[in-house]
C-alpha cells in the first residue's frame, strides 16, 4: 500500500496524550521525533533515508494494527503517545540502528524522570527545556563541527526558559491553546515575564521645555536645534533600554519646529549684532527695543517692516536687516541639517550597540507653518545623503497624507508629498489620515490625534474613553 494512503488512513487514530488531552494524529510529528533522535547520535553515516526508512515501518504498523486489525465500530480509533514511542524504539531495534534505538532510550528516560519528580504539566514543561537544547547543540555539532559557544547558550537557555514561563505561568489557557493551535500567534513571547514594553510613541514637547532641561540646568536662550535633537536622542537611548522593540516619535516636525524658530532668532540676533557693530551703526539705534522684538517674532516668514520704526527712516540700515535675515536663513538651514544628521547618526549607532534590533519611526507631514516644514525638507536631504539609510535602515519614515494638508495637488504641503515619493529610503510608509477608520479619531488642530505608526503597528486608541484617543505617550505592551 502507498505510504500516502497510509497517510491518510491514519487520520482516522486519535492520539491521548500525558495528561489525557485528545488531540488528532500527526504523521508529521512521528517524522520529526525520528530525524532528532538520528541528529542526537554523532555519526555521518546516516541519512534522510535510514529516518525515513524507520517512519515507513512505524506507520505501517500503526496502520496494521490499529486501522486495519480494528473491527471496533467506533469511527475514530485511540491510542497512547507512549505506545507510538514504544513502536518506534521497537523498529529502531529491529532495523539495526542501535545507537539511535540507545539515544532514543535515553532521551525517553530523562523525560520520565522529569516527569516524575514534577507531576504538573507546567513544571514538567518548564525543565523539559534543558533536554532540548542539548539535543540541538548535539545537532550543531554535526552540521558545524563545534558547538555553540558558551555565551550564546547562555543566552539561548535565558531566553527559552523565559518563554516557558511565560507559557507555562504567565499566559493564561485559553489563549495559549489558540497560539498552540494556530488560531493567534503571540510574539516575543520571551519579553512577558520581564515586563518589559514593546515601545512607546514619545511626545516629548513638554519634556523639551520643563522637566528635562530643567533637571540639567540648560538655559532657554542655550536652546538651539541641536540641543533638541541631543535631548530626544538621549530620551530614546534611555527609553530603549527598557523596551525591546523601539521608539517612535508621532509628530516629528511639530517636534522640532520651535526648535527652528529658536535657533533663527539666535542667529538673526547674533548676526544682527555683529554686523550693526562693524557697520557703527549700532550706537545710533534703539537696540532694546529691536532685541525685543526679535523675542517676540513667531515664524521665520515674519515681516522685517516691524523694524522699520527703530531705523530713523534709513535705506541703508533696512538693507543691512534684509541681508542679515537671508544668513540666518541660510545658516539656521546649515544648522537643521547638520542637528538632523547628527540625530539620525545616533539612533543609528545606538540600534547597532543594542543586540536585539530596535526600531524607530518618525510620523511627520502635516505640519504647515515655514518651520515645520523646513524639518520636514531637511530630514529628506539628510536621509538621501547617509548611505547607511538606503540598505537595511532603523529607521522608518511614516508620512501622514490628508487631503485638506498634503494630498490634493493645491495643498501647501503636496510638494512634500512629492519629495516623499523621491526618497531614497526603503522604509517609508504613508498613514491615511481620512480613512474612516483614522478620521473618527481626529481633532482638526490638534497634531496628537493624528494616527502614528511603528512598524506598521497602528497608535491612538484609548480604550476607556475614546474621546480622549491620542497618540503620545501611548505605545505597545505586547506585540501580539
Amino acid at each position: 500500500m502507498e505510504l500516502i494512503n497510509i497517510e491518510k488512513g491514519l487520520k482516522q487514530l486519535i492520539v491521548i496524550k500525558r495528561n489525557g488531552r485528545k488531540v488528532e494524529f500527526e504523521g508529521d510529528k512521528i517524522a520529526i521525533a525520528i530525524k532528532k533522535a538520528f541528529d542526537s547520535v554523532a555519526n555521518d553515516n546516516y541519512t534522510e533515508k535510514d529516518a525515513n526508512k524507520v517512519y515507513i515501518a512505524v506507520l505501517k504498523e500503526l496502520y496494521d494494527k490499529y486501522i486495519i486489525g480494528n473491527d471496533s465500530e467506533e469511527t475514530q480509533r485511540k491510542i497512547k503517545i507512549e505506545t507510538i514511542q514504544d513502536i518506534i524504539v521497537n523498529k529502531l531495534k529491529s532495523l539495526k540502528y542501535l545507537e539511535v534505538y540507545e539515544s532514543f532510550i535515553q532521551y525517553r528516560e530523562n523525560r520520565k524522570k522529569i516527569r516524575d519528580a514534577f507531576e504538573e504539566r507546567k513544571q514538567y514543561k518548564f525543565l523539559g527545556i534543558l533536554d532540548k537544547l542539548k539535543i540541538e547543540d548535539n545537532i550543531t555539532i554535526k552540521e558545524k563541527r563545534g558547538g555553540t559557544t558558551p555565551k550564546s547558550k547562555i543566552e539561548k537557555l535565558g531566553n527559552d526558559i523565559l518563554k516557558q514561563y511565560a507559557m507555562t505561568q504567565t499566559i493564561k489557557k485559553k489563549y495559549l491553546e489558540s497560539h498552540e493551535i494556530g488560531e493567534i500567534y503571540i510574539h516575543d513571547i520571551e519579553c512577558i515575564p520581564t515586563g518589559i514594553t514593546g515601545f512607546t510613541e514619545l511626545e516629548l514637547s513638554e519634556k523639551l521645555d520643563e522637566d528635562f532641561v530643567r533637571d540639567r540646568n540648560i538655559k532657554e536662550k542655550e536652546m538651539d536645534i541641536y540641543t533638541y535633537t541631543n535631548i530626544i536622542s538621549n530620551i530614546m537611548l534611555l527609553t530603549s533600554r527598557e523596551q525591546y522593540y523601539g521608539e517612535g516619535i508621532p509628530a516629528f516636525d511639530f517636534l522640532l519646529a520651535k526648535a527652528v524658530l529658536k535657533t533663527f532668532k539666535q542667529n538673526f540676533r547674533k548676526l544682527l549684532l555683529e554686523y550693526l557693530e562693524f557697520t557703527e551703526f549700532l550706537q545710533f539705534l534703539p537696540m532694546n527695543g529691536i532685541l525685543r522684538e526679535i523675542e517676540k517674532i513667531e515664524s521665520i516668514g515674519f515681516d522685517l517692516n516691524i523694524f522699520k520704526g527703530y531705523l530713523r527712516e534709513s535705506n541703508k540700515v533696512f538693507k543691512i536687516f534684509e541681508k542679515v535675515y537671508e544668513i540666518s536663513l541660510e545658516k539656521t538651514r546649515k544648522d537643521i541639517y547638520n542637528a538632523i544628521m547628527l540625530f539620525i547618526n545616533n539612533i543609528n549607532v545606538l540600534s547597532e550597540e543594542r543586540e536585539r534590533k530596535l526600531i524607530f519611526s518618525l510620523n511627520l507631514g502635516t505640519d504647515t507653518s515655514k518651520e515645520g516644514r523646513l524639518v520636514t525638507k531637511t530630514l529628506f536631504k539628510v536621509l538621501n545623503n547617509i548611505e547607511i539609510n538606503k540598505k537595511d535602515s532603523i529607521l522608518e519614515v511614516i508620512f501622514k497624507l490628508s487631503r485638506k494638508i498634503n494630498f490634493m495637488e493645491n495643498t501647501i504641503n503636496h510638494d512634500l508629498f512629492l519629495e516623499s515619493l523621491e526618497l531614497n529610503l526603503k522604509s517609508i510608509k504613508y498613514s491615511m489620515l481620512d480613512s474612516t477608520f483614522n478620521k473618527e479619531k481626529y481633532i482638526e488642530n490638534n497634531y496628537l490625534t493624528e494616527v502614528a505608526y511603528l512598524n506598521g503597528i497602528r497608535i491612538i486608541d484609548n480604550n476607556l474613553d475614546d474621546k480622549r484617543a491620542i497618540v503620545g505617550g501611548r505605545g505597545l505592551l505586547r506585540n501580539s
